[in-house]
């Protein structure tokens, strides 16, 4: 038999197969030119769709946040603070009534107590809201504001 089968020039196939070097990778090949492209496209326009259904989401849960009352509701609670606030200015000691231009007198507290007012009705007292609102209040620049002018 011969020595050389299954081997050149003294060398084995599988030593042969052994000592080359591994094949280099140059990744997978598109089956289709451009194909990477037209996969970007997609899901670029993807993204964009969801970015555009988040934006729409939220711009109904914005708009369905927002209370809305009827007229009647509304005038309901237009009565019922000016009850509440009328409360609170005639429980503030140092209320008064003075007389307007047209010569009626009217509720009035100093402009410092607003605050106060504000605290009787059951809310928080915040001293420097309370003083950007009592100047506001105060149109006249009397010093006092007038429950009748609210």
């Amino acid at each position: 038999p011969n020595k050389n089968h299954g081997k050149r020039h003294g060398v084995s196939v599988m030593d042969s197969l052994s000592s080359r070097p591994p094949a280099v990778s140059l990744g997978v090949p598109t089956v289709l030119p451009g194909l990477d492209e037209i996969l970007y496209r997609e899901a670029e326009e993807r993204k964009h769709r969801q970015e555009m259904r988040e934006r729409e989401a939220l711009d109904h849960l914005r708009e369905n946040s927002i209370p809305r009352l009827s007229r009647r509701s509304k005038a309901y609670y237009g009565a019922r603070l000016e009850r509440e606030l009328l409360a609170a200015f005639d429980r503030c000691p140092e209320r008064n009534f003075i007389a307007l231009n047209d010569q009626k007198e009217v509720l009035a507290i100093p402009r410092g107590k607003v605050g106060d007012v504000l605290e009787l009705m059951g809310f928080v007292k915040d001293n420097s809201f309370c003083s950007r609102l009592g100047v506001l209040l105060d149109r006249e620049e009397s010093g006092m504001i007038c429950f009748d002018r609210l």
